[in-house]
């Protein structure tokens, strides 16, 4: 690891001990390293935050891109190919969760974000678009469905990875069966091995209840 990403990774860190608070006299004491290093690096504690976004962006990119998509475009190849996106993404939230609660807290800020930056709702609309784009075209309906899926993933992101609760494996399985099938998708719909919505909210006791009834796909 070089010292420019010690920073980040260090200032990440004190991000979620500190919250907004962290300054640059305190990332340099963690880091081992000189105040006026971090501003030769990165300018000011704006950009230096911007960065460490910018940082956990290109990762979550990568791990988009690492997803294998399907030799069909049909739509039954699409569902798979959705529910493969958001299990990546979720699975990289949950195994990073220093980097998942700044990525959640700083794109909720008022914080500049990195020039050129796509949500990963973008980034995964752009994937469906150059894959799907003529089976998109082709029916109105499903176009619109994806948009609603995309927005209730980043909701649900903001639920599990915004506070203290610790993500299970169940939980985040119940998060991809509801942004796959929607939020009140009964037990007998689940898969085998996911959290029915009782189990669910076992698992998410702190967290606020979404009222959205929309099912998508």
């Amino acid at each position: 690891m070089n010292k420019r990403e010690d920073i980040l990774l260090t200032t990440i860190r004190l991000y979620h001990e500190k919250g907004d608070s962290v300054s640059l006299d305190a990332v340099a004491k963690e880091a081992g390293c000189s105040k006026t290093l971090i501003i030769h690096y990165y300018g000011n504690r704006s950009n230096l935050l911007s960065s460490c976004f910018g940082l956990i962006c290109r990762e979550v990119r990568r791990t988009f891109d690492d997803v294998e998509a399907p030799e069909t475009h049909d739509r039954d190849s699409l569902k798979r190919h959705l529910t493969e996106l958001w299990r990546a993404y979720f699975d990289y939230l949950k195994n990073n969760p220093l980097k998942a609660r700044f990525f959640i807290q700083y794109s909720h800020s008022h914080e500049p974000l990195p020039p050129r930056y796509k949500t990963p709702e973008e980034v995964i609309l752009r994937i469906l678009d150059e894959k799907y784009s003529d089976l998109m075209r082709a029916d109105p309906h499903l176009s619109f469905d994806i948009k609603c899926m995309v927005a209730i993933a980043h909701g649900m992101a903001a639920f599990v990875f915004s506070n203290d609760t610790e993500p299970t494996d169940e939980l985040t399985e119940r998060c991809i069966f509801v942004i796959m099938n929607g939020v009140m998708a009964s037990d007998r719909d689940a898969p085998d091995g996911s959290a029915g919505p009782s189990e669910a909210r076992n698992h998410a006791a702190p967290l606020k209840k979404s009222r959205s009834d929309l099912s998508v796909m």
